[in-house]
């Protein structure tokens, strides 16, 4: 028995991809959100412990490869399975963004 979904846009994704699109995509922006709020009360100046320093190292990082993975994942559910839901939408923004800062950093000096 297939599934039958509803034309036109919805809010939330009705696809496993799409709702993974959205996952990693709020897993990204809280990620991003933490090492910000980190940087703004001063714990990334002098990273002593091992748990500020993961802070100041790994999270941005994986934070942004969650970002990627989200554009990746809301491709797949666009193109593939035909998703239209707003927040697919909004998750390849948020993807495409990121993915335009990583390739700024790697391509152009400071």
């Amino acid at each position: 028995m297939t599934q039958e979904r509803r034309r036109g846009l919805s809010i939330l994704p009705t696809t496993r991809v799409g709702r993974w699109s959205l996952v990693l995509a709020l897993l990204s922006i809280a990620g991003l959100a933490t090492v910000l709020v980190a940087m703004e009360l001063g714990i990334t100046e002098d990273p002593g412990r091992i748990g500020e320093l993961l802070l100041v190292l790994a999270h941005p990082i994986t934070s942004a490869l969650a970002g990627v993975a989200s554009l990746v994942a809301g491709l797949v559910a666009v193109v593939r399975h035909h998703e239209r839901s707003v927040t697919t939408l909004a998750v390849l923004g948020w993807g495409s963004l990121v993915a335009v800062v990583i390739a700024g950093e790697a391509l152009l000096p400071h």
